[in-house]
């Protein structure tokens, strides 16, 4: 891209009826797509464990995968599901 061409145009036609005006607040900021049930299984992919601690007392790690090969790359701390339900909601406020 070059700083020669032209910006992309805004869609034309009215907004959806959906929309919110200035000050409104939506009934729900995330997709239609993402149920209770997906963001369930996403939380349970984040945590490991009902403590969030390893055998020896201290904080759990896990081994973080690189994405194209499946090669370690990192220890990371596991999250127990409580802490991951408190940032979700955290998130949401």
């Amino acid at each position: 891209m070059t700083t020669d061409q032209e910006p992309p145009r805004a869609p034309d036609g009215p907004a959806p009826a959906d929309a919110a005006g200035p000050g409104a607040s939506p009934a729900s900021a995330r997709p239609g797509w993402i149920t209770d049930a997906l963001t369930g299984q996403w939380c349970g992919w984040v945590c490991h464990g009902a403590s969030g601690t390893g055998p020896d007392g201290g904080a759990a790690t896990l081994t973080a995968l690189a994405p194209f090969d499946g090669a370690p790359t990192a220890a990371v701390p596991a999250s127990a599901p409580q802490d991951v339900a408190a940032a979700a909601a955290r998130a949401r406020t």
